[in-house]
């Protein structure tokens, strides 16, 4: 998607929205990008623990400590990129959090979405029962996001579907690794970063989620 990104970078000023924050990776990737990034998580500690942990530098980034919901419902300042990872399934009315979306971006400029789609099958049995506590949605449908996208006047430039097989199965090594120590976490991951390159190179008709770039018109 860095390509679709290409004329935004010879702007001057450029902005964008990240929702959602984490470990500070995707706002790391949009400010070599040259974005000037509005950063909204509800969690005010990720900023310094991506600061500690990550070697995230803090320029050009402005860290808003709000819920998503609000902040898009409250804003009024433009944006040339707006992206959203892992945040729409906790959100009850997704689609009015959609509509706001559309009125913070230039005109012309690009949105990213990421989402986990619903009805995910395991691979290791123990984790058959597992779902996330914080989720609205499981998650939601790849047809589902093209078509509210589409009815709020976007274009969609391209869709994938991402976790497939060899991702899902790093995520869920991860996640097992996780529940019994942090050593072991760090043990697993140079396999599983392999097992997440293989994925990426690999056209999946399946996966537990989906990516999705769209273009207002």
């Amino acid at each position: 998607y860095v390509s679709a990104f290409a004329t935004l970078k010879k702007r001057d000023n450029a902005t964008a929205l990240l929702m959602g924050f984490g470990g500070g990776s995707l706002c790391r990737e949009l400010k070599q990008e040259n974005f000037e990034v509005d950063a909204v998580e509800l969690d005010k500690r990720m900023l310094p623990i991506a600061e500690k942990f990550f070697y995230l530098d803090n320029s050009h980034l402005h860290f808003i400590a709000d819920d998503a919901r609000h902040y898009v419902e409250t804003n009024h300042k433009k944006y040339d990129l707006i992206v959203i990872v892992d945040v729409l399934e906790h959100i009850n009315n997704y689609k009015q959090s959609l509509k706001n979306l559309y009125v913070l971006l230039n005109k012309g400029v690009f949105v990213f979405i990421h989402v986990p789609q619903p009805n995910q099958k395991r691979i290791f049995s123990s984790l058959k029962n597992w779902h996330h506590d914080d989720h609205v949605y499981e998650g939601i449908k790849k047809k589902d996001i093209e078509g509210e996208l589409k009815k709020l006047g976007f274009t969609i430039i391209a869709s994938k579907e991402t976790f497939g097989f060899f991702g899902k199965l790093a995520w869920e090594i991860n996640h097992l690794a996780l529940a019994k120590s942090f050593v072991l976490v760090g043990l697993t991951f140079p396999f599983l970063y392999l097992l997440s390159i293989i994925d990426q190179q690999l056209k999946n008709t399946e996966g537990l989620g989906v990516a999705v770039l769209a273009q207002k018109k």
